[in-house]
């Protein structure tokens, strides 16, 4: 079949003067801050369709505050008054443990015989169980030597003429300063003034555990350490 040229060449012709007439339109006059108005329509549209929280994760967050403000307010509360008396008289205690005073026939005579030397460890041990939870009191008295390191200072201050109790036992502590609560239950406490005298005891702060309701040291953090 032959086409119809005509008509095609009638249909162009057409599509060619309606093109003509769209272009000889006015264009549309558009606001300058046409580009503006469509960023703030469609971010508009964004926050009306974002999710906004419900009651139940307002009621989260509120729970976790509190927890996390509870938590804090008990790890820096004071102990009581009763607490930091045993505190006091533990630290007391392994005070005058540190240069133990000799008996009085050893002063008289300015030497321990090897019994007194004896009697007097057991007295420090049973000083340092005392005042210490059993981890530390073992740590002391097996790993530490201690009561045996304590008899010798006191031998060599009697020897040295000395008087007693010593100067280290005649020294007061003071008001141990709470510092802390650790999350395991345990408190930390800080002596402002370190023991002096013939024994070096540059103890600073104090961690104390409750064993068997009393309160007992259970680390001693040194100065400098």
């Amino acid at each position: 079949m032959r086409p119809d040229f005509d008509s095609l060449v009638e249909g162009q012709r057409r599509d060619l003067e309606l093109g003509a007439a769209l272009a000889a339109l006015p264009q549309p006059e558009l606001p300058d801050d046409v580009d503006a108005r469509l960023r703030a329509a469609v971010e508009k549209e964004r926050r009306r369709n974002r999710r906004r929280p419900g009651w139940p994760e307002l009621l989260a967050v509120l729970l976790l505050v509190a927890v996390v403000g509870g938590a804090m307010a008990w790890r820096y509360a004071p102990p009581r008054a009763s607490t930091m008396d045993q505190v006091r008289s533990a630290i007391e205690l392994r005070r005058d443990s540190l240069i133990p005073t000799p008996p009085e026939a050893a002063i008289a005579r300015g030497r321990m015989t090897p019994a007194e030397r004896a009697a007097l460890e057991k007295q420090v041990a049973r000083s340092i169980v005392a005042g210490c939870t059993p981890r530390f009191a073992r740590e002391q008295i097996v790993e530490g030597r201690a009561p045996q390191d304590a008899v010798q200072v006191s031998a060599n201050a009697l020897a040295s003429g000395m008087a007693w109790p010593a100067p280290v036992a005649r020294q007061p502590v003071g008001d141990p300063a709470f510092v802390r609560r650790n999350w395991d239950g345990s408190i930390v406490v800080r002596i402002d003034q370190p023991l002096l005298g013939d024994v070096e005891d540059t103890g600073d702060l104090y961690a104390f555990r409750r064993v068997e309701g009393r309160w007992l040291i259970d680390e001693i953090v040194y100065r400098g350490a």
